[in-house]
This record gives structure tokens, C-alpha cells and sequence, in this order.
């Protein structure tokens, strides 16, 4: 259900939906619709096989911590925002994906530091998502950033520490290989712009 309509928390705070001050944790199976500009909670667990969707101009400010993991998945469907204030850690498997052509996602790190000890995707088909802020990310698992199709990227801003499994791809589905980007409009791009320590294990197919 959608993020603003009581209804579809009646089950996990009583039918009030969150304010700044709400612990969410999704039950299994659930899905939320960010329909909102101003949705936000304080701690946000999305572990348990939830999808939590951002429909286009949805934003979600989460003001402690966000776990994810357990083949969960979030979705922007346009252009989005999920804020993270304090953080988060993704202990299991996680997905960000997005589509929509032409437009931009945001995965906001505030002064914060996310911690991967599980499995992080992040894959896009005509989109772009980025992750922005001043915070940082420490990848002790296995973090896989792929462009699927033309006009898609990831642009991963923050820091990162590396210790576990880096993968970044460029890759054409339909033929099942990767591909060199063909133009600068159509171009599958995937960035990192530092990578402060590389310890573990870095992949890199087609990417800047």
C-alpha cells in the first residue's frame, strides 16, 4: 500500500503512519509505495523479502538506523529520494533497482556510513541512481553495480573502503555479454568516484 494512507500500516504501528520518531520494520512479504514528499521514519528495517517501491517524486527520510538484507528489494520508478541520516547496515541480500527513462534516483549518505556484510545490488534500466553525500561506504561482502540497458548509470559519490568483493559491470542483457558504451547519450556508465582502500577483491567490466 501507499506510504501516506493509514491503511496500509494498520498491521505494523496501528494504522498511523510514521512520523520522525517511528521504528518501521517491514513484516515478510510486505510492500510500501513511497507516494510522498515528505515520508519519513526514525529506524528502518527492510530484511525480511519486503519491497519498499519509490513511486516518481517520492522521498523517504530515514532518521536512524536502515537495515536491509533478506532478499529484500527497493524500487524507484522515477525520480526519488531515500535519505539516510545515521547510516545503515546490509547484512543480508539487498537489491536497489530502478526504471524509468531519463530520470534520476538519489541515495542520500548524510555524514553517515553504511556497512555491507551481505550482498548489495544495484542495477538500472534507463535511469540513473545515485548515491550522493558526504558520508561513506565499507563493503566487507559482495557489492554488484550493473548498467543493464542504454541510457542507465550508477554514480556512486561517497567514499568507499573495500574489503570483500567489488563488482562493476556494463552489461547488454539481450545478448548476455557486456558491451562498451556507443555513445554519449545512450551509454551504460557506472562510477566510482574513490575508492579510498581496496583490500578485497575489484571487478571491473566496462566502467569509469
Amino acid at each position: 500500500g501507499n506510504w501516506s494512507n493509514p491503511v496500509t500500516w494498520s498491521g505494523i504501528t496501528g494504522g498511523v503512519v510514521p512520523t520522525s520518531g517511528t521504528d518501521v520494520t517491514l513484516p515478510p512479504g510486505y510492500m510500501v509505495m513511497v507516494d510522498i514528499e515528505n515520508a519519513v521514519c526514525n529506524k528502518l528495517t527492510v530484511a525480511n523479502s519486503n519491497s519498499l517501491v519509490f513511486k516518481s517524486g517520492g522521498i523517504l527520510t530515514c532518521n536512524s538506523t536502515f537495515t536491509g538484507g533478506g532478499g529484500s528489494t527497493v524500487t524507484f520508478q522515477g525520480d526519488g529520494r531515500l535519505n539516510l541520516v545515521s547510516g545503515g547496515v546490509i547484512s543480508g541480500a539487498l537489491n536497489f533497482n530502478g526504471t524509468g527513462t531519463g530520470t534520476t534516483a538519489y541515495i542520500s549518505l548524510d555524514v553517515s556510513t553504511v556497512s555491507v556484510s551481505g550482498t548489495l545490488g544495484v542495477a538500472v534500466s534507463s535511469i540513473t541512481i545515485v548515491i550522493s553525500g558526504s558520508g561513506s561506504i565499507t563493503n566487507y561482502g559482495i557489492i554488484n553495480l550493473t548498467a543493464l540497458t542504454n541510457n542507465s548509470s550508477i554514480n556512486i559519490e561517497p567514499a568507499l573502503t573495500n574489503t570483500g568483493r567489488l563488482n562493476i559491470t556494463a552489461i547488454d542483457p539481450a545478448a548476455g555479454n557486456p558491451v562498451k558504451p556507443d555513445s554519449v547519450t545512450t551509454a551504460r556508465r557506472v562510477k566510482v568516484n574513490s575508492i579510498t582502500t581496496n583490500n578485497g577483491w575489484l571487478s571491473i567490466v566496462n566502467a569509469e
